[in-house]
C-alpha cells in the first residue's frame, strides 16, 4: 500500500490514501511550451595595420523568436558580422548556431537538451538547457517517472518532455536520491497524517531547486518518525523534498516553533 497526500495549491488541504499514487499538488488544465531561438553569430576581428586599421564585423542576427505557448519560432544560423575595411581588414565573424533536430541529448551541442513534444515522440529540437528557473512549484512528470518542481527544472535537468502535474501512478520509487538516475534528485516522503511514519515511509523521485527560494508555496510540512527533532520545525514543500526525511501536511492544529 502507498499513501497519497492530496493538496490543492493556495487552498485548504485535503488529505486522501490511495494505493497507488503520491499526489502533492494538482494543476490547472493545459500546457505550453516555449520554442526555439538561434543563437546570435559572433563579430568579425578588427583589422590591422596599414593606414587605417579596419573596423571589427557586427555580430549576427539570430533565429526568429519563439512564440509563447504555441509552436517555436523559425530557428535559422545568426548571419556572421562582417570583415574590416581594406587594406587590412578584419575577418568576417563567424555564424550563429544551427538548431538542429535530434533523438537524445547526444544529438545536441554540451548544456543543450533534445526537447521533444511529448514523451512518446520521436524526436526534437536541440534548445539551450535554462540557467536560472523560477521558485514557484508547478510540478511535471517527466518521461522518466520523475517528478520535476517546475517545467524550466525539468529542461534544466536535461528531461526531454513531461506531461503536467506531478507523476502519480507511474512514479518511480526510491530509498534514496541516488535511485532516481537524475543528477539533484531527491527521494521524497509525504506522509498523511493518520498512517505510520518512519524511516520505511514510501519515497518518490522529486527533483526541487538545488536552493529553495521564497516562493507562492502556501504548504508547510513537518518531519515525523523515530528520527525527527522535538519539536519539529515547519518547512515549505522544496526543504520537505530536499531532507528526504518522512513528512506529514501540517493539521490545524499544529504549532510550529
Amino acid at each position: 500500500m502507498k499513501w497519497s497526500v492530496a493538496l490543492l495549491l493556495g487552498g485548504v488541504a485535503v488529505l486522501a490514501c490511495a494505493p497507488d499514487e503520491v499526489v502533492v499538488w494538482s494543476m490547472p488544465s493545459g500546457s505550453s511550451a516555449a520554442g526555439t531561438v538561434a543563437t546570435s553569430g559572433a563579430g568579425g576581428s578588427g583589422g590591422s595595420g596599414g593606414e587605417t586599421a579596419g573596423s571589427g564585423g557586427f555580430a549576427g542576427t539570430g533565429g526568429e523568436a519563439a512564440k509563447v505557448g504555441g509552436s517555436g519560432g523559425s530557428p535559422s544560423a545568426g548571419m556572421g558580422g562582417s570583415g574590416g575595411a581594406p587594406p587590412n581588414g578584419g575577418s568576417a565573424g563567424a555564424g550563429g548556431v544551427v538548431i538542429s533536430d535530434c533523438t537524445s541529448n547526444d544529438d545536441c551541442p554540451v548544456s543543450w537538451v533534445c526537447a521533444k513534444p511529448d514523451c512518446d515522440a520521436a524526436g526534437g529540437i536541440c534548445e539551450p538547457r535554462p540557467v536560472f528557473c523560477p521558485p514557484e512549484p508547478m510540478p511535471v512528470c517527466g518521461c522518466d517517472h520523475v517528478t520535476y518542481w517546475n517545467d524550466c527544472v525539468r529542461r534544466q535537468s536535461g528531461a526531454l518532455a513531461a506531461t503536467e502535474g506531478e507523476c502519480r501512478s507511474n512514479a518511480m520509487p526510491c530509498d534514496t536520491g541516488a535511485d532516481c538516475g537524475v543528477a539533484n534528485a531527491s527521494c521524497a516522503r509525504f506522509v498523511p497524517k493518520d498512517a505510520p511514519c518512519d524511516e520505511s515511509a514510501p519515497g518518490v523521485c522529486w527533483v526541487a531547486p538545488a536552493v529553495c527560494e521564497p516562493s507562492q508555496d502556501p504548504l508547510r510540512w513537518k518531519q515525523c518518525g523515530n528520527g525527527a527533532p522535538d519539536p519539529a520545525p515547519c518547512i515549505d514543500t522544496c526543504e520537505a523534498i530536499l531532507s528526504e526525511c518522512p513528512i506529514r501536511p501540517l493539521h490545524h492544529d499544529d504549532v510550529c516553533p
